[in-house]
């Protein structure tokens, strides 16, 4: 007998699917402390906060209370979520709150871990649904292995472990599809009853409002639904989606605004704050100038819309294409396989459905909006792994799949789950939290997420002069000018610029014997072996001339940068010492010092005209002075006052038939860049020679790395005779 239930079937669920369901709900009742990242930070922990709040202070309100609570699971969380509505009197955690109030009975039972195992049961949920849809065009065999597939052999899979809303959004969208398809899309002619299609209709309604509540692109998935129900002339069915579907979007909007003051968190004042010491964090607190400007308001909210959406179709449409379908840290190719093979399946054997070209076309929709709408964030913020926004739209495309076959393309999404999701599936709540796994191959070799690269916590912006380094901070570290690059492996690096630059100079210096460095820049190889190495390392310069960088989004902005990509592969490395220090914690295998160009290099910038020189003609031996001495800068280029090739005030010491005694002298900074024909004082740091005698003192100016003003001309130099005395007994 087939039972009337809602997962009704003639046969008995298979005790694999069983077997793996018991898996998801027991395993996270064995975490200690659940969550990715290790250390919860803004929407993570403001969900969390949330959900306790309701349940045992019945409001939304972020208090000391709460930041305390947060504190004892979670100490040291950077940051937390929050928004201020109205006049900002009061601050309110700063997150959609329909996964709070769905979680907060579990977080209440069990902490962060009910939070969890309520993830755990929405997944087991979504897998039985996709299972009984599946049953009914393929083989039970075939269809628990596909399904089972799809949800775990994904980033759904990893997202059961946040403390976050992408797994609850993805069980609306679920069920949606799941009741229109089954009450509107079967094929028996029973299961079509006004009243049983209206009910469907109206809980598909509703679940799909729950997740367009929280990322508002997913009501584009609304289009496939409202077709099925228009092609089975099922007007109780429309009228009863539309009515619920408004009703429930009022009922949250009515929700929140009782709540936050606000109907929806993203129309206040929202912004993310430190809470890494909950004392210190209530005592800066002060409620009227929390948050600064004016709120989002919906008018603003669509205003920058549509400013975000000119900018990425006038400038980098291809690159958001590109970057979205095989981004590294993000790709839809590389984090969902199985939607690529239910895309696959559907042009086998559905291509002639107009309900699932209608379900493609609505991902593309969304996945379109969050691009272009969201650009500075469409994969998601935190220890972004796979697209934590569009994934609440993964499920959508299970639907596009009615037969599948041939069965042996099932084995080729397993196999590209285990070559792009492998070390994340192993390790679902370490290895995403500093991406580690996109060092992996084929990772190197895909588009980086330019839009995003600011805010990926595993990478670092260091600027030099008029470009910026970025890459791994694993594998990069920032060295006073240099950039130390770690060793024994290839590091890619890119080199951001806000103007089209063709022409690098660097200065490659090595501390490891017998080391071989290959450095490329956008193609071009150079190769340099070191033998005999003395112990500050030996320096080579390298020149690339005539290389043309790509254009990129710039992160934050409606503006492009220019992008050249550097790599550096070292054969060997060192731990530096200095000065008899404990070894740095860092395995150097080149450090490049980023030097400008030939034709900076090349400028004539060394003239200078000595105005005063304020030096006594007698000091003691071994004596420290500081000189007044006022300079202007003869020459018609800019003197730079930082950088490694800056200009820095010197002197020589010299006998008096000439011959130099010191030649380096103590360098002193210059205050400020001095623009050409521009004048400067500052005081001249001058160590006076131990032995007494009479000297010359010559004042000389010096560009690092580059040259002595005198090497270019004698008469640069300020010279005057010093007699040098001993100290008195």
């Amino acid at each position: 007998m087939r039972s009337a239930g809602l997962f009704s079937d003639q046969r008995r669920p298979p005790l694999g699917l069983l077997c793996l369901n018991v898996f998801l709900l027991v395993l996270p009742l064995t975490l200690s402390s659940p969550g990715l990242p290790a250390v919860e930070t803004a929407d993570a922990a403001a969900f969390y906060l949330a959900a306790l709040s309701l349940w045992q202070d019945g409001d939304l309100v972020c208090d000391d209370r709460d930041v305390r609570r947060l504190f004892r699971e979670y100490p040291g969380t950077e940051n937390l979520l929050l928004v201020s509505g109205g006049q900002g009197q009061t601050v309110y955690f700063g997150v959609p709150l329909v996964y709070p109030l769905v979680s907060a009975p579990f977080v209440a039972l069990l902490g962060a871990k009910g939070m969890v195992l309520l993830n755990a049961a929405l997944l087991a949920a979504m897998v039985w649904m996709g299972f009984f849809y599946l049953r009914r065009h393929n083989d039970e065999t075939l269809s628990v292995l596909f399904v089972a597939g799809y949800f775990v052999l994904s980033t759904t899979f990893v997202y059961v472990f946040w403390l976050q809303a992408e797994v609850f959004n993805m069980t609306c969208v679920m069920t949606a599809f799941y009741l229109v398809e089954r009450g509107a899309g079967a094929s028996v002619a029973r299961r079509r009853t006004p009243r049983r299609l209206a009910l469907s209709a109206a809980g598909a309604a509703m679940m799909l409002a729950a997740a367009s509540y929280s990322k508002p692109m997913l009501a584009a998935l609304v289009l496939p639904m409202l077709y099925l129900l228009f092609r089975a002339r099922s007007w109780r069915g429309l009228a009863a989606f539309v009515g619920a579907g408004l009703l429930t979007a009022v009922a949250f909007a009515g929700s929140a605004k009782a709540l936050t003051e606000e109907t929806w968190p993203y129309f206040g004042h929202r912004a993310s704050f430190d809470v890494s010491s909950p004392v210190d964090y209530m005592e800066r607190k002060v409620a009227p100038r929390f948050f600064e400007g004016p709120p989002a308001r919906p008018v603003r909210q669509i205003s920058r819309a549509g400013e975000q959406l000119r900018f990425t179709m006038a400038t980098n449409l291809r690159a958001a294409v590109s970057e979205f379908l095989i981004g590294r840290h993000g790709g839809f190719v590389l984090y969902m396989p199985f939607a690529v093979l239910a895309i696959i399946f559907f042009l086998l054997h559905d291509h002639r459905s107009v309900f699932r070209w209608l379900i493609l076309a609505a991902a593309v929709l969304t996945a379109g909006l969050f691009v272009t709408l969201v650009r500075g964030n469409w994969l998601g913020g935190g220890a972004i792994v796979g697209n934590r926004l569009f994934i609440a739209a993964y499920p959508s495309f299970l639907f596009l799949v009615r037969r599948i076959h041939p069965p042996w393309l099932v084995a080729f999404g397993c196999g590209a789950a285990a070559l792009f999701l492998g070390p994340i599936l192993v390790t679902p709540r370490g290895m995403p939290n500093e991406q580690a796994h996109v060092l992996n191959q084929p990772f190197p070799h895909l588009p980086l997420e330019w839009s995003l690269a600011r805010k990926l916590p595993s990478y670092q912006r260091i600027p030099k002069a008029d470009i910026v380094f970025q890459g791994r901070r694993d594998e990069i570290k920032e060295h006073r000018d240099e950039i130390w690059i770690r060793g024994s492996r290839s590091v890619e690096v890119h080199l951001l610029g806000a103007h089209q630059q063709r022409d690098f100079v660097f200065d490659v210096r090595n501390l490891a014997p017998d080391n071989e460095i290959e450095i490329c820049l956008q193609g071009l190889c150079r190769q340099l072996t070191f033998n005999d190495v003395p112990a500050n390392g030996s320096v080579e310069r390298l020149t690339f001339e005539a290389l043309r960088g790509k254009s990129v989004p710039r992160a934050g902005s409606d503006a492009v940068a220019y992008r050249h990509r550097l790599t550096v592969t070292s054969k060997w490395g060192e731990q530096p010492r200095w000065r008899g220090s404990d070894r740095e914690r860092f395995y150097l295998g080149a450090a490049l010092m980023f030097l400008g160009t030939p034709d900076d290099l090349a400028r004539d910038l060394f003239h200078v005209e000595w105005s005063s020189v304020e030096a006594p003609s007698s000091m003691i031996a071994g004596s420290t002075l500081a000189v007044p001495i006022a300079l202007r800068n003869a020459s018609s280029h800019r003197w730079p006052s930082a950088g490694p090739t800056r200009v820095k005030v010197s002197y020589h010491w010299l006998q008096e038939d000439g011959d130099v005694l010191i030649r380096e002298g103590k360098r002193t900074n210059l205050p400020t860049d001095v623009a050409a024909g521009g004048m400067i004082r500052t005081e001249a740091q001058v160590d006076v020679p131990e032995r007494a005698g009479r000297y010359v003192l010559a004042f000389d100016l010096i560009r690092e790395r580059v040259s002595w003003f005198s090497d270019a001309d004698q008469k640069q130099m300020y010279r005057m005779a010093v007699e040098v005395v001993a100290p008195a007994p």
